[in-house]
């Protein structure tokens, strides 16, 4: 009896043992795929969140204004009847230049696929503004011109360059807000 008592002592202290050797394994087995789930699901709140604060900073900061200007400048240029100086000097000269100088300063917040866009609309605005400069900003300029344009010079207004930022500018509000 004593025999099968140590046996039995044996086999109940073996086994816990064993027991405890795999209670450990599979704990820190357990602990490491958590702490893997963990860092994954922080990854995606991160690019989340980060996401989410680009999407803010290129609304508030670039196509909102922008858009604004757009919204601004076609407004005014409907109104143009000739020599208003103040619709050409104020309205749209200031809106062609902050529009250029949102694009060039804020380049960083323009997505990939409107960066061609971004580049029409800059050399429009620069051929723009040049021949502003030629015509208004001199004393005594060379010709009177009714209004000033770029297209004649072969930079016409880039309008699929607006409409696509314009439709980047609701999608991405559309994202912030709905």
């Amino acid at each position: 009896m004593d025999d099968i008592l140590k046996l039995i002592l044996a086999s109940l202290f073996s086994s816990a043992v064993a027991a405890g050797l795999i209670s450990i394994i599979f704990k820190r087995k357990t602990e490491k795929i958590s702490n893997e789930i963990k860092n994954q699901f922080e990854l995606l709140l991160m690019t989340q969140k980060t996401g989410h604060a680009w999407n803010e900073k290129a609304v508030s900061e670039l196509f909102g204004p922008i858009n604004f200007q757009f919204a601004r400048t076609k407004l005014a240029f409907d109104r143009y009847r000739g020599n208003n100086e103040y619709l050409e000097t104020k309205i749209l000269k200031e809106g062609n230049e902050k529009i250029k100088n949102l694009i060039l300063e804020k380049s960083y917040l323009i997505p990939p696929d409107l960066m061609e866009d971004a580049n029409e609309l800059v050399k429009h605005y620069d051929v723009w503004l040049e021949e502003f400069s030629k015509f208004r900003e001199t004393e005594n300029p060379t010709e009177i011109k009714k209004y000033i344009f770029a297209g004649p010079n072969g930079f016409p207004f880039p309008r699929d360059a607006e409409k696509k930022f314009k439709e980047k500018y609701a999608e991405l509000w559309k994202k912030l807000y709905s």
